[in-house]
């Protein structure tokens, strides 16, 4: 389905059935979900698909952004959240996600390398300023909430004079409940948009941005 086509689909839908399938709460005095994205709190209108930020100012621009008002939906709409394991997934271990291996490793994963591989404190300020968890596995590594339950791991490895910096990006074991592997193009992607609006000091001085 395309985006007009969840779009009518949600205005259709049933926000009490789709609060329980999510375990996100719905406000039926104010027709409200209300769920977290990045560390910020948000409310979404239904059957209008108003984003609105309860934090304050909307850092992300939430609203505006096609591709994540087209994640939303599909999330509303399709997804099915379950506790996560604690186990983490590439994407060419996520189920289809073969196909978007190349494509991924391109885009989102040479791309996190490429910008914050020789400025890891700039990548861990940000982090930081997003609420991320510290984890182990690389010489920086953070956990950060997508949105409520699904959970994505970033790992960098700083680059030298000798070696360039590689970058890892991991999936929580019940992002497949709610996105397909293709879709996670778009979720890094939405990510790394964030990472310079979370901290715009640091984006504005980082030349490899």
């Amino acid at each position: 389905m395309n985006y007009t086509d969840n779009y009518e689909a949600y205005r259709l839908s049933d926000p009490v059935r789709i609060s329980n399938r999510l375990g996100i709460p719905f406000d039926l005095a104010d027709r409200q979900f209300h769920f977290s994205f990045l560390g910020h709190s948000y409310t979404a209108d239904h059957p209008d698909l108003r984003i609105r930020c309860t934090d304050g100012r909307d850092p992300f621009s939430l609203d505006t952004s096609g591709t994540f008002r087209d994640l939303l939906l599909r999330f509303l709409l399709q997804a099915t959240v379950f506790p996560a394991n604690g186990e983490f997934r590439s994407v060419p271990e996520l189920p289809g996600g073969e196909a978007f291996a190349a494509q991924f490793d391109e885009t989102c994963v040479h791309l996190l390398a490429y910008r914050y591989g020789r400025v890891l404190q700039a990548f861990e300020a940000i982090m930081e300023d997003l609420d991320g968890l510290r984890v182990y596995g690389a010489d920086i590594a953070y956990e950060l909430e997508f949105l409520d339950g699904l959970f994505i791991r970033f790992l960098l490895n700083r680059g030298t004079e000798k070696q360039d910096p590689s970058a890892e990006i991991l999936f929580s074991s019940n992002f497949p409940a709610a996105f397909s592997a293709g879709a996670c193009i778009d979720i890094i992607r939405i990510c790394l948009d964030a990472f310079d609006a979370a901290d715009p000091l640091y984006a504005a001085a980082n030349p490899y941005r």
